[in-house]
């Protein structure tokens, strides 16, 4: 493919030269992140400050990526580095101008754009004018409810409210609860809609604006069918429309074409003076001459629906009817004349009259808003909606305010990552942070994605964002547009298989209302060759999960047996693909990982847990205290329970549980002898602490609970339960029983064990983005979308030459006349089309994850019949490649795969006899406790006093709640200020540090923190990952003895290897701290090499090791021996 080849080469130049300002597509495999980092490394050569250089990205783990490859690009001292010469240019640059970047490496600006949009609000004088800086939370769900209830609570208290309250209370059903999920799911995506509602002052203005983005609708589609069709074309066919609807008159048919014709001239009757609508009834005439009314093309000899029986010798009606001939003939041979007129035919017939049903709909969400903003700040909190929000406000509407001006000195280059991925709400931040710059003064403007791999609607991404600012720019800035061709990433064969399969796939042109998005072919940058196949479909006789299971497991033991070390991903569309999989991988004792797959509260042992919890916090529990009666910890039978349950038939309660209850058996007294005292002081524990986690978790222990983990899987589970528990305040948890199911429901269960083998992953296809593997089997490629209810209202939100704007339409009273096209059913008609073409590119994202080979697995029912696959599908995507049925050759034998829907065995109880003992516990029950370990792990000796041991405990902790939560979300605990001093002190006081030295130790704490926070090492150690853990139990076996050790960061990079380190304090006041850290590093090498024999034992794959200090902020790899 020499084109392609040129075009790649043409469009990475251009992509490399920092005066130019572009928009780069870069398929899957291009390396993008390549070429941004060259980007960035070439603009820091031309600014006179780092800062003046800002690089903004979607995820923490695409800011972290970025961040450690550009820092180890600077630190890289060899000359065949794949950017050449280029760091070494940057740091000539650096010393020239006194950066210090080593020093001072947080001038290196590469942030998300949600952290950036924070930063920018904590730059605002938000005190002075009596407001506060809000904490970002990512759980935002009560916030919105408690908003939602307020504005019911307006019918009671509000009388100039109450009628519009009223109406939407009724048109939900009169039902309460309704109406407030309707405004809680209208607060989530309320950044698609809150400025219709914030710039509307008046009914006038909120019903004019939504007709002026009704008639931009209207407007734009009239200008793709003009530009789609030949203007002669239009003409002529506008005079046969005419000529047919005058004969019609004359032969006394209905003076329209048809039926809707008439349907059409009386929604037009209503319709506002816009020449748009106009236009719209003439060229609709056009559209209703050549398609029925099920928007298929006639036939020539359906003309007969338009001029009547055949009149013989009548002229004029030949004439007609030959005409019509003529024009079908030349639709039937271009195909994109007909899509146009298909375009026209679903649009609305008429703007509508606003019904006062939608304009009290804007006073509704006016007190809606009105309320979160209320929640927000007596909370101190809120969602990134509005932290984005409150920055584009920061940046002012109209004209650039003091916050940009300031800033513009040192943001001259922007450049963006995954730009297919941005929203309306951060596109206008973007522009915002870009006005009054123009071409030419300095500034540029990059941003790389690619439309194809736009997957995050749910996330409120808009791919129409990119598609246009590749035709317009972005902010008046002209963008040069690129394309990249070369994939690097899979075998040539498979690149081959894609271009011919794809190409048939994705549609032929953009569109931006639809997010409709063209295939751009590839050109493999590989050369090796390969004789087997790539790509293979395997379709599966019947609906059998099981059948499906083993297929796939069959499958993953084939391609072990022809390369064992290859990394094999099973992909899935929703995480229930996943459940019949993973439970035969694990009957069958292979090792993998399962990444946020299934539910946390699908497995026993989470909810155990959760019933002791529940019945701990909330005594009157009934069914809670059944469960942990039941359960492994106590273990009654169902004999005993009953006779207990009838003996105290009011409050379950361990108080009345005396060893004269009635009908107990030998057994149950012995059992409620050793279990009873142990919960009674549970409840004491809980009384008279704040910490419910460690109350708890002490309790749980007491009962013997470590004992009943069987499994590494077990162990994880749990640990995700107190992690889990541990992010909850007491003061809510008491306040609400339901609050702690509720949270746990949207957790899933971790990895599949502490160490899996990392060669097998299950997934689902959006957190397979990004990620790659040799072998790929797609095997959710069945389930169909489940249909979607009549909602009460529907809105879009607009973007495109006209900037942007909202349509909201409510639902249809009663039955709209045939043919008639209501706002509401083309705003639904269109959700259906972007979650059609949504899905081609999901199904685009799955195949492009594979090096070498493909699988794709569909269920293919009979297999005498055709391949039907569910509406709405991935099979139904690739539906044209599976014809014939593939019988697995294991379906006759190995039938025994687990059922669906199966209820779980009842787990193992502790045995009668059974004492708690001093178990070396893998869960983290008081976290300054493990730091020192009962086996030795850890030198013997300690030099460090007692207040540095707990301010290292506490940074142990922060780290953690990094890893496990992110920068942003963790905020609230590492960012210097009020409200993290307050949690230091709290934290460090329950330590046991004395009250004199807290204060000299949060300000040594605020010091190391800032250091830490602006390190590249740390934030790549912290950093997301494909997969990571925290806090890590790890167990095995010395010689006879069995130890337990805990490590503190784990984690895979990109590369496949897996990085242990551990957290040192590594405070030195010497005149030479290198020295002191090459000590540090042989000190604690035996413990590294000692964590490393355990990991290995659990084929750990290739693995590095590093010490991460604290005081000095650095990180030192450690070789082993």
């Amino acid at each position: 493919m020499p084109d392609l080849l040129e075009q790649d080469r043409a469009a990475r130049e251009c992509a490399r030269n920092p005066h130019l300002s572009c928009l780069v597509q870069a398929p899957a495999g291009s390396g993008k992140t390549t070429l941004l980092v060259d980007r960035y490394l070439r603009l820091l050569e031309q600014v006179d400050q780092p800062e003046e250089v800002l690089a903004l990205t979607f995820t923490r783990k695409a800011q972290a990526e970025m961040a450690h490859r550009v820092w180890r690009a600077l630190l890289d001292e060899h000359p065949e580095s794949m950017f050449g010469d280029l760091p070494k240019r940057v740091r000539r640059q650096s010393e020239r101008l006194d950066w210090q970047l080593e020093r001072l490496p947080e001038r290196l600006r590469i942030m998300t754009l949600d952290g950036f949009a924070l930063s920018l609000i904590r730059k605002m004088p938000w005190s002075a004018a009596g407001g506060q800086v809000p904490e970002p939370t990512e759980a935002a769900g009560a916030l919105y409810l408690e908003a939602a209830r307020r504005v019911i609570e307006d019918l009671l208290t509000e009388p100039d409210y109450r009628p519009a309250i009223g109406t939407w209370l009724h048109e939900t059903g009169g039902d309460p609860e309704t109406l407030v999920g309707l405004l809680v799911s209208m607060l989530a995506c309320r950044e698609q809609w809150q400025g219709l509602v914030f710039d509307a002052g008046s009914r006038h203005d909120w019903n004019q604006r939504l007709l002026d983005a009704k008639n931009r609708i209207i407007t734009q589609a009239l200008e793709r069918f003009e530009a789609a069709l030949p203007r002669n074309r239009l003409k002529a066919w506008g005079r046969l429309a005419q000529a047919v609807s005058r004969y019609r008159l004359d032969a006394g048919l209905n003076h329209e074409t048809t039926p809707c014709g008439e349907a059409e001239h009386r929604a037009g009757a209503h319709e506002r003076e816009d020449p748009a609508w106009e236009r719209r009834r003439a060229y609709g005439a056009i559209t209703r001459l050549f398609l029925t009314q099920n928007g298929t093309l006639r036939k020539p000899r359906g003309l007969h629906a338009l001029l009547g029986k055949k009149v013989s010798g009548d002229s004029s009606q030949d004439h007609l009817r030959d005409t019509l001939t003529a024009a079908l003939e030349v639709l039937e041979v271009h195909p994109e004349y007909v899509s146009a007129l298909e375009e026209l035919l679903h649009l609305p017939h008429a703007p509508e009259v606003e019904t006062p049903l939608l304009e009290d709909l804007m006073v509704v969400l006016m007190r809606a808003l009105y309320h979160l903003q209320a929640v927000f700040h007596e909370t101190g909190q809120a969602d990134f909606a509005e932290i984005t929000h409150l920055a584009h406000k920061a940046l002012g509407p109209d004209a650039p305010t003091d916050l940009a001006l300031a800033l513009d000195y040192r943001i001259q280059h922007l450049l963006i990552d995954e730009f297919q991925d941005t929203s309306i709400a951060h596109y206008t931040l973007i522009q915002s942070l870009m006005r009054g710059w123009q071409e030419g003064d300095g500034h540029t403007f990059f941003a790389v994605g690619d439309p194809m791999q736009s997957i995050y609607r749910f996330r409120q991404a808009e791919v129409g964002v990119f598609l246009n600012c590749r035709e317009t720019g972005i902010a008046g800035l002209p963008l040069t547009p690129a394309i990249l061709h070369d994939n690097y990433r899979s075998h040539p064969a498979l690149v081959s298989w894609l271009n011919e399969t794809f190409s048939q796939i994705f549609p032929d042109r953009d569109e931006r209302e639809t997010g409709a998005v063209r295939y751009v072919p590839a050109r493999s940058g590989r050369t090796d060759r390969n004789e087997k196949p790539v790509a293979i479909s395997h379709r599966l006789p019947g609906h059998d999960p099981r059948l499906k299971a083993r297929a796939v497991v069959d499958l993953i033991r084939n391609e072990r047996a022809n390369a064992p070390e290859a990394r094999i991903a099973v992909l899935f569309h929703a995480h229930r693909d996943a459940t019949p999989i993973a439970e035969l991988l694990r009957s069958e004792s292979i090792p993998f990982r399962g990444l946020d797959l299934e539910p946390l509260l699908a497995f026993g042992v989470s909810q155990d847990l959760l019933m002791l919890a529940t019945a701990l916090l909330h005594p009157g529990d009934r069914r809670a205290w059944l469960a942990v009666l039941r359960g492994p910890c106590v273990g009654l039978s169902m004999e005993d329970l009953t006779a207990l349950a009838q003996a105290t038939p009011s409050v379950l309660h361990p108080d009345a549980w005396g060893p004269d209850l009635p009908g107990l058996s030998e057994s149950g007294r012995v059992r409620l002898e050793r279990t009873a005292p142990i919960l009674r002081s549970g409840f004491d524990r809980i009384a008279r602490t704040v910490d419910f986690r460690a109350a708890v978790e002490a309790t749980w222990i007491a009962l013997g609970g470590p004992a009943t983990l069987r499994t590494d899987f077990d162990r994880a589970l749990a640990e995700r339960f107190w992690n889990a528990l541990d992010e909850l305040s007491p003061h809510e948890l008491r306040a609400d029983p339901l609050l702690l199911a509720e949270a746990l429901e949207r957790l899933t269960a971790p990895l599949e064990t502490s160490m899996a083998d990392p060669r097998l992953e299950l997934l689902t296809i959006h957190r397979a983005k990004g990620l790659e593997w040799d072998v790929v089997i797609l095997a959710g490629l069945d389930h169909g979308v489940p249909p979607k209810e009549r909602s009460l209202l529907r809105w879009l939100e607009l973007v495109g030459p006209g900037g942007t704007g909202v349509v909201l339409s409510t639902r249809d009273q009663g039955q709209p006349p045939p043919g008639v096209i209501t706002w509401y059913a083309y705003l639904r008609d269109l959700e259906q089309r972007k979650d059609r073409e949504e899905r081609i590119r999901l199904a685009y994202v799955a195949a492009t994850r594979a090096r070498e080979r493909l699988h794709l697995v569909a269920e293919g029912g009979d297999p005498d019949t055709p391949f039907r696959p569910r509406s709405g599908s991935l099979a139904e995507v690739f539906g044209f490649l599976f014809t014939e049925p593939v019988r697995p050759a294991a379906e006759d034998a190995r039938q025994e795969g687990p059922a669906e829907g199966r209820v779980p065995a009842m787990r193992e109880v502790l045995p009668l006899d059974f004492r708690a003992i001093d178990y070396p516990l893998p869960l983290h029950s008081a976290r300054e406790r493990d730091r020192q370990p009962r086996e030795p792990v850890r030198p013997v000796y300690d030099w460090a006093e007692s207040e540095s041991r707990l301010q290292g405990t506490l940074l142990h902790e922060l780290f953690d709640r990094i890893a496990r939560s992110g920068f942003e979300a963790a905020a609230p605990w590492i960012h210097p200020g009020a409200g993290a001093w307050a949690r230091w002190r709290r934290r460090l006081s329950e330590l046991g540090m004395p009250s004199e030295r807290l204060a000299a130790a949060i300000a040594d704490l605020a010091r190391m923190l800032e250091r830490i926070l602006a390190d590249p090492d740390a934030r790549w150690i912290l950093g997301p990952h494909s997969w990571s853990a925290s806090e890590l139990a790890l167990h095995g076996l010395e010689g006879t003895d069995r130890v337990a050790v805990r490590i503190d960061r784990l984690f895979r990079d990109e590369q496949g290897i897996l990085w242990l380190i551990d957290y040192k304090l590594g405070r030195h006041e010497g005149r030479d701290p290198e020295a002191f850290l090459t000590r540090e590093e042989e000190r604690y090498r035996p413990q590294l090499e000692r964590y490393a024999r355990l990991l290995r034992e659990e084929n750990a794959g290739p693995l590095e090791t590093g010490l991460y200090f604290f005081y000095p902020a650095r990180f030192r790899k450690v070789r082993l021996g």
